[in-house]
């Protein structure tokens, strides 16, 4: 899905891009929107196995974006974008 996000902080940009949301080991899905919230802003991954998942748009989740790269990096934690083991 190709999404437009703006990062007012960062004052940084991609247009008609695809971000792929991996951690170290592995790509988790990708990025569909950004939601601008009351504390931190919110970013919407559409996950492979098709669940949306909330992510916080802060340092200590998201510690990379890569916009030439075309990916963000997520410091997963069970719960967050991968299921707690017994939801699956």
């Amino acid at each position: 899905m190709n999404t437009l996000i703006w990062v007012e902080h960062d004052n940084a940009s991609v247009k008609d891009a695809t971000l792929a949301v991996v951690t170290a080991a592995s790509k988790l899905g990708e990025v569909t929107a950004l939601v601008h919230g009351g504390a931190q802003d919110l970013l919407i991954i559409r996950t492979a196995d098709g669940r949306e998942a909330l992510v916080p748009f802060v340092k200590a989740l998201v510690p990379e974006v890569d916009l030439a790269a075309g990916r963000v990096v997520v410091a997963d934690r069970p719960g967050l974008v991968t299921p707690l083991p017994e939801d699956e």
